[in-house]
């Protein structure tokens, strides 16, 4: 499913100008409403801005990964994006704790974050990682029903 929707995606957010990123965001969030029901489903945007390039690539696809499981020194592909970061590790523990928390319980809520609804067809409640980390309901709404209305979902 993935594959073929792919190149539609693609095509969708250059035609209504949406970066790659919020695309696959989009993606997320389908999956995400398809998955309600079957098990708790919790959206994270993440919206930190790398400083690499002087923050040319904000926050590049996958930059997260580093970040959830705790592994910004080791990470060698994502090193450049957070190495002159100072505020990446606190974030870092942060979204790792959430990871932990997710893995261990099915709920992601840690104290130092906060609270993070599960997600809701109506709300889209979604917690924004970065330095001021906060839930925003539906926060790309108008981009995402212009996605899927390109892509005719």
């Amino acid at each position: 499913m993935i594959q073929q929707t792919a190149p539609a995606c693609i095509a969708a957010a250059n035609s209504v100008k949406v970066p790659l990123n919020n695309t696959l965001w989009r993606q997320a969030c389908r999956t995400g409403h398809a998955a309600l029901g079957k098990g708790p489903v919790y959206l994270y945007y993440f919206t930190w801005k790398s400083p690499m390039n002087g923050g040319k690539y904000i926050s590049p696809h996958t930059v997260e990964i580093p970040f959830a499981f705790d592994t910004l020194k080791a990470a060698k592909k994502t090193a450049n994006l957070t190495k002159d970061a100072p505020d990446a590790p606190a974030l870092m523990e942060k979204v790792s704790a959430a990871w932990i928390a997710f893995a261990k319980t099915g709920n992601p809520n840690v104290p130092s974050l906060p609270h993070w609804p599960q997600f809701d067809a109506k709300s889209w409640p979604t917690v924004m990682f970065n330095n001021d980390s906060k839930v925003v309901s539906d926060p790309i709404h108008d981009q995402r029903l212009a996605i899927w209305s390109a892509m005719k979902l």
